[in-house]
């Protein structure tokens, strides 16, 4: 039985793990979605026109991935 380890990645490693990644799921989802990317970000303004509240957020294939919800600041 071989070892495998775990490792932190660095950003070149990890850039690499997205990009398989995305590959791998591109290639099983139907072209019809494929080229569905959207960033949706949203903000949030008090009376003086301070952000108080938002959202980064992408829409991805049909899913919403929410990145950074960030409230009350």
């Amino acid at each position: 039985m071989s070892q495998i380890n775990i490792n932190p990645s660095t950003s070149k490693d990890s850039e690499y793990v997205r990009q398989q990644l995305v590959a791998y799921n591109a290639a099983h989802v139907s072209e019809e979605l494929r080229h569905r990317y959207e960033e949706l970000n949203f903000n949030i303004k008090n009376e003086t026109g301070e952000i108080v509240a938002g959202v980064l957020s992408t829409l991805c294939w049909n899913w919403l991935e929410v990145d950074i919800p960030l409230g009350g600041f």
